[in-house]
């Protein structure tokens, strides 16, 4: 096994999941919502394609039926080693309404794939194009 931390320096909630299928994006996996400046450790399989999707809301005031927008949504594809502990860290972008990412293993850089999102018609997926 490996642990993700997953560390929100944005101001609004974030949500994770897992992709156990990673070369779609499919059979996605909940694991919890981060609170804003919050983090959380993620427990994933070890040696094994890992696609990981980040997801920060922020909802729309004002505006007449509920609504959210997506400012930082991103999935990440790497192969997570035994043992080892990663840091991703999502802060906001300045001035802009999006968002900067980085994946650090000890303090160096994550050799990593950043996927194409698609909408799925279920939580099975594909949610993203299979590689």
């Amino acid at each position: 096994m490996s642990t993700v931390n997953v560390i929100n320096r944005m101001g609004t909630t974030a949500a994770t999941y897992l992709y156990e299928g990673a070369q779609a994006c499919t059979e996605r996996r909940g694991v919890g919502k981060i609170e804003p400046w919050g983090t959380k450790l993620v427990e994933v399989a070890a040696d094994k394609r890992l696609a990981f999707l980040y997801v920060n809301t922020t909802k729309v005031v004002g505006y007449p039926v509920p609504m959210a927008v997506y400012p930082c949504m991103f999935t990440l594809d790497f192969v997570p080693q035994p043992g080892r502990t990663y840091t991703l860290r999502v802060e906001q972008d300045a001035g802009l309404n999006s968002c900067i990412y980085s994946l650090t293993e000890g303090g160096k850089q994550v050799l990593h794939k950043e996927r194409i999102f698609i909408a799925a018609h279920t939580e099975a997926g594909p949610f993203c194009p299979a590689d």
